[in-house]
């Protein structure tokens, strides 16, 4: 099953690197902390307003959630194991099973916090296809600009992401 997951993986790698890059955005200041350290103005100049806006959009939407440490954990598993991804039937049987359990299992959490599981989990599916919608206008956009492969080299995991 493990290379299951590794093909899912390598699907989903932006956007679940995308999704754990938004606690690092503040919207106040303009900047992204950490893996990113840059300010809106260069993410905006090097990606383009389109990839910037659908980008910001979906990180406020994922801030907005506080999603607590679990539920940033299942949804970040969610998005590796989408079943919407190109798989062998085998795999899709397998993946549909595992997220059943990750759905189950923010079930448990959204209860025990005594919040509504149907508009806590339609929040977080709206967070997931936005950041989905940015994400692959960013992968697009970064095969055919040429421009940016020098800064991308210069971080392993971007590389990684777009080159692999």
């Amino acid at each position: 099953m493990s290379h299951i997951f590794a093909s899912a993986t390598g699907n989903s790698v932006l956007e679940s690197w995308m999704i754990s890059c938004s606690a690092c955005y503040n919207k106040e200041l303009g900047v992204f902390a950490e893996v990113m350290n840059s300010h809106v103005d260069e993410y905006t100049a090097m990606w383009g307003q389109d990839v910037a806006d659908i980008t910001l959009k979906g990180m406020e939407r994922i801030q907005n959630l506080k999603l607590t440490k679990e539920e940033m954990a299942i949804f970040r598993a969610m998005c590796i194991t989408s079943t919407d991804r190109e798989f062998h039937i085998e795999a899709k049987a397998q993946l549909e099973e595992v997220n059943w359990r990750y759905v189950q299992c923010l079930r448990y959490l959204t209860y025990k916090k005594g919040m509504n599981f149907e508009r806590r989990f339609s929040q977080i599916i709206n967070a997931v296809l936005c950041m989905r919608e940015g994400c692959e206008m960013f992968s697009n956009l970064a095969i055919i600009k040429p421009n940016v492969w020098p800064e991308l080299r210069e971080n392993p995991i971007a590389y990684e992401v777009f080159f692999t």
